[in-house]
């Protein structure tokens, strides 16, 4: 069997050629507002989160979310790869079933694949859409085992995603899928005027964008962009927001809920965590061993330090 950083390697190099993924660096760590500790790119596949994968060598590989797995039932030794590293708050593993429900949306005639996770005794543990998982201790062959999996089963992966997003998504997902697609064929400095994408489905709490926030929400921009300027030496940061359908618009995360949290970044204490947020983020995708940024300029590392320390000179 091949080692941890070589299936990590393989699957990487493979993922970087599908025009329908963008990687993207570390999430904002929500249980613990100021941490910076999270060490685990996250990878898009047609709008959806795929997987994440670790950018270090000491951090463990992390297996699908629980409401993923409804996804991958067609792919007996993905699924037992994943269940393998995932385990209930008291150490059970489980063998899940799925059944189909039908849509709550009005109007709609779509049926939702539900998870439902059965422990030892043939018992449903909590709720119909399944438990509640931990990351618990997972052994190193377990990790290499899922990790291979993965890569073995990416084929039908990103077919499944395909069909989830692009085909029978509704029209947010199909958004998403687009927004997918933009993001990947900006990743080179050496295209679209300097300009690339930095951050995807770009989350953050208000109470680190503002401490003296009550509110519990987040600001939510679809897509983040940097742009080099004056050969190099300054830099330009635009959030984007893109709707593609008129119920995008209205809904309650429509334009005037955006407009709200473009607005908040006017209060100098927010632009400055928010720029510090996504230039780290940024900065681990470019230090990251896999070429996930192009055409890098030599200054760009040096200057992604000097901003995350002066993030008032971002533009």
């Amino acid at each position: 069997m091949c080692g941890r950083a070589e299936y990590l390697n393989k699957l990487m190099q493979v993922l970087k050629e599908q025009d329908s993924v963008f990687i993207c660096g570390p999430s904002y760590d929500k249980k613990h507002l100021r941490s910076y500790d999270k060490t685990h790119l996250r990878i898009y596949a047609c709008g959806g989160r795929l997987l994440e994968i670790p950018t270090g060598a000491a951090a463990r590989i992390a297996p699908f979310d629980i409401e993923y797995l409804k996804y991958v039932k067609d792919s007996p030794a993905l699924l037992s790869a994943a269940l393998s590293v995932l385990k209930t708050a008291d150490g059970r593993i489980c063998t899940p079933v799925f059944t189909e429900k039908q849509s709550k949306r009005p109007g709609s005639k779509r049926m939702i694949p539900v998870l439902t996770l059965l422990d030892a005794d043939g018992r449903p543990l909590k709720g119909p859409e399944g438990g509640e998982f931990k990351r618990c201790h997972v052994s190193t062959e377990k990790e290499e085992a899922f990790c291979a999996a993965v890569a073995e089963n990416l084929p039908a992966l990103l077919s499944m995603m395909q069909n989830r997003f692009v085909v029978n998504g509704s029209d947010d997902e199909k958004e998403r899928a687009l927004q997918t697609v933009i993001a990947r064929s900006h990743r080179s400095f050496a295209a679209h005027n300097g300009t690339v994408v930095c951050d995807f489905e770009s989350s953050i709490p208000q109470k680190h964008l503002c401490p003296d926030s009550t509110g519990n929400g987040s600001a939510r921009f679809d897509l983040a962009a940097l742009r080099m300027s004056d050969g190099g030496k300054k830099a330009e940061l635009t959030v984007i927001e893109y709707k593609c359908n008129r119920s995008a618009c209205e809904n309650d995360s429509g334009l005037k809920k955006h407009a709200q949290d473009m607005l908040a970044l006017e209060h100098a204490d927010a632009k400055k965590n928010y720029v510090s947020e996504i230039l780290r983020r940024f900065d681990t995708m470019c230090r990251a061993p896999y070429g996930l940024v192009e055409a890098q300029p030599d200054s760009l590392l040096s200057l992604l330090a000097q901003l995350k320390d002066h993030p008032e000179d971002v533009k």
